[in-house]
């Protein structure tokens, strides 16, 4: 099983702001990809207003999925 950390590692090696794995993992910013910009991975504050047409991206996904069984 993956652990918690690698996750959320590889979340932040995908981000093309080049933030940091903690500020993703503690839920300040997510990746979601879109039709419109297709290959590219879109990185969003999570205050901020989604577009409607995203959806997260595998890793986001995985490590949302991660943190919750390991959250309990």
């Amino acid at each position: 099983m993956i652990g918690r950390d690698s996750i959320w590692s590889q979340v932040a090696q995908e981000c093309p702001r080049r933030i940091i794995s903690i500020l993703h993992s503690q839920g300040h910013y997510i990746h979601l990809i879109s039709s419109r910009v297709p290959g590219k991975v879109l990185c969003f504050h999570s205050q901020a207003n989604l577009p409607a047409d995203c959806t997260p991206t595998p890793a986001q996904l995985k490590a949302w999925q991660v943190s919750k069984m390991q959250d309990g």
